[in-house]
């Protein structure tokens, strides 16, 4: 991605290795995430870079007859300190200009869960639910 006019010309590079497992559990899943990044901003007074493991994110999904119960976590993994150099070219490739969302480095611990029930009745289905989220630092 190029940023900025052609004297102030900004270039930002990002590469991502992910890694996914998924685990049948009871009547569910467990699904587990995380990811190496190498993020790079390049202009004429030189480069920037930063690398390292992303935050481990669990997610599970588990059904019950009619309820579904679904939990997420994010694990703190990931470099959590940063220079400021560092951390700025972190927050810079988070704007997602590019529409590739992915958490950076040590972002906390986040936590939560939800409910859902569903019931069909004739040609028609009711359902309703509830969440909460804890998210960290």
């Amino acid at each position: 991605m190029t940023v900025g006019s052609e004297a102030t010309e900004k270039r930002f590079r990002q590469a991502v290795s992910p890694v996914s497992l998924s685990f049948p559990l009871l009547t569910g899943s467990l699904n587990i995430r995380s990811a190496y990044l190498y993020i790079e901003e390049r202009d004429s007074t030189g480069t920037l870079d930063a690398s390292g493991p992303l935050d481990t994110q669990l997610s599970g999904e588990w059904t019950f007859g009619q309820l579904v119960f679904t939990g997420y976590a994010n694990l703190p993994t990931g470099t959590d300190s940063l220079d400021a150099a560092e951390s700025g070219l972190a927050q810079g490739m988070s704007r997602n200009d590019v529409y590739f969302p992915i958490k950076t480095f040590g972002q906390g611990l986040d936590f939560g869960g939800a409910i859902t029930f569903g019931h069909p009745v004739n040609n028609w289905a009711f359902s309703g639910g509830g969440g909460y989220i804890v998210r960290g630092d």
